[in-house]
């Protein structure tokens, strides 16, 4: 059983906010803002795209002291998520260009070459993802149209019964008099 003093230690931050070193956090922050402007290079309209300026932000991404081991996918697929059809199609478009360019390419170090890899594995995941997100809204919609539709023709029936009624009521008041 949790006591008091146990949900205390549960819910206290300060211990573990101190324990968070400024350099990790230095770390974290230049590789979210390289990922963060990768994401805006491969944004660009596809025929003013260029394959080889990714390269060379990647591989000097690799050369810096200041990075983390493991490239951010999160940013990748919020920068995707947050996307439009058109614009998520100019993404995938220019990372399929990166990926074709890096494959062909023997002067790219071979770390470059599988951060491309992986970058275009996780971009077509997360396309998936949203394909199959829009393609269950849709379906919903559209069983939620079917549905109201039931259920529009089903209070046409009672406005019809109920005017109906009303209708005899009036007649018969109406008939008593004359």
């Amino acid at each position: 059983m949790l006591d008091s003093k146990g949900l205390d230690i549960l819910t206290r931050t300060e211990e573990h906010t101190a324990k968070i070193n400024p350099e990790n956090s230095k770390k974290y922050l230049a590789t979210k803002r390289r990922i963060n402007g990768l994401c805006k290079s491969l944004s660009t309209e596809t025929k003013d795209y260029k394959p080889e300026k990714t390269v060379e932000s990647i591989e000097s991404y690799i050369k810096t002291k200041d990075k983390m081991e493991r490239i951010l996918y999160s940013e990748i697929s919020n920068h995707l998520f947050n996307l439009g059809p058109e614009q998520r199609v100019i993404f995938l478009t220019n990372v399929e260009r990166l990926l074709i360019y890096s494959l062909g390419n023997d002067s790219i170090t071979l770390d470059a070459a599988k951060i491309i890899v992986k970058i275009y594995d996780h971009t077509q995941l997360v396309n998936y993802q949203i394909e199959s997100m829009n393609n269950i809204f849709a379906q919903r919609i559209a069983e939620a149209k079917v549905d109201l539709h039931k259920e529009i023709k089903g209070v046409e029936k009672e406005y019809i019964t109920i005017l109906g009624i009303f209708a005899s009521i009036i007649l018969t008041f109406v008939g008593s008099f004359t």
